[in-house]
């Protein structure tokens, strides 16, 4: 499953999409509040809105996402049955 990465310019991220990302990353809050350096209060006020995130919380979050993504598609090209090319006669 492919996260929904690459918010528009300006377009903020809500606490639903933060949580969504979190999950589909399977990091708890307080792994994932290790790694951006919040507590996990903090994190847990971020996802249910009583705080919004700012947006270097929200590029942090995303980047990870887009190197989950990254790491995926990679995974199924690897176990894919490889398909030879043509040879040229």
């Amino acid at each position: 499953m492919a996260i929904r990465i690459g918010f528009g310019h300006g377009e903020a991220m809500n606490s639903e999409e933060f949580r969504a990302i979190r999950e589909a990353l399977w990091l708890t809050q307080s792994e994932l509040g290790k790694i951006m350096g919040i507590s996990q209060h903090h994190l847990s006020d971020i996802e249910t809105g009583k705080h919004k995130p700012t947006k270097i919380q929200a590029a942090f979050i995303q980047h990870l996402a887009e190197c989950r993504n990254i790491c995926q598609q990679r995974e199924q090209s690897e176990t894919s049955p490889h398909i030879p090319a043509r040879s040229r006669k």
